[in-house]
């Protein structure tokens, strides 16, 4: 039970995790009290994960005609999810980064030349 209450510090309430399995899944609040907290874990990460997919598929739905009109540039949804998300932000470490950049920028002074 203390790890229902330990997932659930994240939330707003108890009682919005509680309804976002009771929706999800149909179950009663005593089956969601009573679920092993490394299921509950997880299941309760992949439908934060689902929801914020969900939400973010809508928005890209509704910018979706102002690309089809080019008011604004055509991207994918998985562009647009991971621009969104922070997917598209690279984790290397700053060596490697740096690293690269130097090599870019001897590539495009020798063509310079």
């Amino acid at each position: 039970m203390e790890g229902f209450f330990y997932i659930a510090r994240r939330a707003r309430s108890k009682e919005e995790v509680i309804d976002l399995f009771a929706a999800r899944y149909g179950w009663t609040p005593e089956t969601i009290l009573n679920i092993e907290i490394g299921l509950f874990s997880r299941l309760y990460k992949q439908i934060s994960k689902e929801n914020i997919r969900n939400e973010l598929k809508a928005e890209y739905n509704v910018i979706l005609p102002l690309m089809y009109m080019r008011y604004i540039p055509e991207i994918t949804f998985t562009d647009y999810y991971n621009r969104r998300t922070g997917g598209n932000v690279d984790r290397r470490p700053a060596e490697d980064i740096l690293a690269e950049v130097e090599e870019i920028r001897k590539k495009v002074g020798e063509k310079d030349k």
